[in-house]
């Protein structure tokens, strides 16, 4: 009975001595896994904890991390010297705000200057490279892909096309951030006045502007009494003044590619261009282009203009109507009614002029940075304010109730803007340029428009690397002094076969033309 009595208390023993491991097995299996999910918790903060810091903190009793960064950028010619610089200044305020203390160095001589620091291992951790040393620098390993670190980037995402954010892909892969390229300026001018004094229309086709110019010249639209006007000129373009009549062929000035449906074009090479090339020479034998069309600088050119030498002009909207140049225009014939007006018609269409969407620069960011979180963050964080919000708005506008007020939700551009007008040198990812230019100046908004989305023909050499062995100056400079022989009269028309021979055999085009072809189909503007 006892043997008995003693088995059984041994057993309820062991019960007991089982239930209780058990029991210290599931605690230790809950605090284990409790244990490892904060530690995964804590990892994936780890990623965002920088992106947490950037929200503006108002708790004091939270640590802030401060991270340092380096930027090199270019210099303006107005720009203010450091400690004077008051958008630097409040650039880095509203930055440390997000816990990012940027040092900023600016060059005169910019790429020169980096290149230097670059070979000599100095790279900042942010700065902006043109398109040759931006795929040099992409290749050597000295720039962090992007393509992992995107979803960083909202305000790029959303306010960049998808053809302006794959023209940062090197070999596939994304190196840097696009600056946003500009717009165009140009428009064709006519005295609305002169017109009108001599019952004529407004020029709509090639022919009616060769009219009206002849007319200008001929007729003595001034009332002076004298032939002492001209029906056409321009200022600072040089064989590019002539875009109006090119883009009436369907083509535009020498040495551009473009693509017509789903062709590669090149505009010397084209038979519409030679055509264009025989009504700009006839336009010329008929005296009615300033003599000085060619050679005529910015300045001069809009001084013909506003003296009354001149009725037809192609000129930037901004060296003519913006202030203080309307006003001037005003003060010097407040009887002068100049006007744009649409492309003329001809046998390739109506172009104003051509245009290019390529990218010139490209916002940077060191490969070093990838080995510190921290610094990565406050980089692509950095990028990302400059693009859009208040920190964009600061470089593009100023200082909001000094250079700029918000009215209605929009940008008003105060006078006092034009002391910031330098601010540029910081907008490495550019900025939404009809929206920056109407702001700035609301009384050339038509023009600015107008400018900005007439019919163009879309240029796209600044999308080509040029190859080895080939040289885009060159060709450009033997292509503007023959064309201009043929346009004067210099060289018979008959030459003109032996000039395309020569830009082939002497300079290499069906190379370059080879090279374009491959790489705008990696772009896929070519199927």
């Amino acid at each position: 009975m006892c043997k008995k009595g003693l088995s059984i208390t041994r057993i309820i023993s062991l019960k007991r001595f089982i239930s209780l491991f058990l029991c210290v097995i599931l605690i230790l299996s809950i605090v284990g896994c409790q244990s490892s999910g904060e530690k995964a918790s804590e990892g994936e903060k780890s990623v965002t904890s920088s992106a947490e810091k950037d929200n503006k903190s108002n708790d004091s009793s939270t640590e802030k991390t401060i991270v340092k960064l380096t930027m090199l950028t270019s210099a303006a010619t107005n720009q203010p010297a450091k400690d004077q610089d008051i958008i630097l200044k409040e650039l880095k305020k509203q930055l440390m705000e997000y816990n990012i203390d940027l040092d900023v160095n600016t060059l005169t001589d910019y790429s020169n200057q980096l290149n230097v620091r670059i070979a000599g291992g100095n790279i900042p951790d942010i700065f902006s490279a043109g398109k040759i040393e931006y795929v040099e620098f992409a290749k050597q390993g000295i720039l962090l892909q992007l393509d992992p670190y995107m979803n960083n980037l909202p305000s790029v995402l959303k306010n960049y096309s998808e053809d302006i954010i794959n023209q940062a892909k090197v070999d596939g892969k994304m190196y840097g951030i696009s600056k946003r390229p500009y717009v165009n300026y140009d428009l064709l001018f006519v005295r609305k006045d002169w017109l009108d004094k001599l019952g004529l229309e407004v020029p709509k086709t090639l022919d009616e502007f060769y009219n009206v110019a002849v007319a200008f010249r001929e007729n003595d639209p001034d009332g002076n009494g004298q032939k002492d006007t001209y029906g056409f000129s321009t200022g600072g373009q040089g064989i590019r003044g002539f875009s109006p009549i090119f883009g009436a062929y369907g083509t535009t000035t020498p040495t551009n590619i473009y693509v017509v449906d789903n062709t590669l074009k090149y505009s010397t090479t084209e038979p519409m261009f030679k055509e264009a090339l025989a009504y700009i020479k006839k336009f010329i034998d008929s005296g009615a282009v300033d003599p000085e069309f060619l050679v005529n600088t910015t300045e001069v050119g809009r001084q013909k203009m506003f003296m009354g030498q001149v009725g037809m002009a192609y000129f930037q909207w901004s060296e003519m109507t913006k202030p203080p140049f309307g006003d001037q225009l005003k003060e010097a014939d407040p009887n002068a009614e100049w006007i744009y007006i649409e492309p003329l018609e001809g046998p390739g269409g109506k172009y104003l002029t051509s245009t290019s969407k390529a990218v010139g620069s490209f916002l940077c960011f060191s490969s070093a940075l990838e080995k510190d979180r921290q610094k990565l963050e406050a980089a692509l964080k950095f990028a990302d304010l400059i693009t859009e919000g208040p920190i964009h708005n600061l470089l593009c506008y100023g200082i909001e109730n000094k250079h700029h007020k918000v009215e209605n939700g929009k940008i008003v551009a105060l006078p006092e803007i034009g002391e910031v007008s330098y601010s540029w040198v910081y907008q490495l990812t550019g900025r939404n340029e009809m929206e920056y230019l109407i702001a700035k100046y609301p009384i050339c908004e038509n023009e600015i428009i107008y400018a900005a989305t007439a019919p163009m023909i879309e240029t796209l050499n600044g999308y080509i690397i040029n190859p080895e062995g080939f040289n885009y100056g060159d060709l450009s400079k033997y292509e503007s002094d023959e064309v201009i022989k043929f346009i004067y009269g210099q060289k018979d028309f008959s030459e003109y076969d032996k000039f395309i021979e020569t830009c082939y055999s002497a300079y290499n085009l069906s190379l370059y033309l080879e090279e374009a072809e491959k790489q705008l189909k990696q772009f896929g503007i070519l199927k």
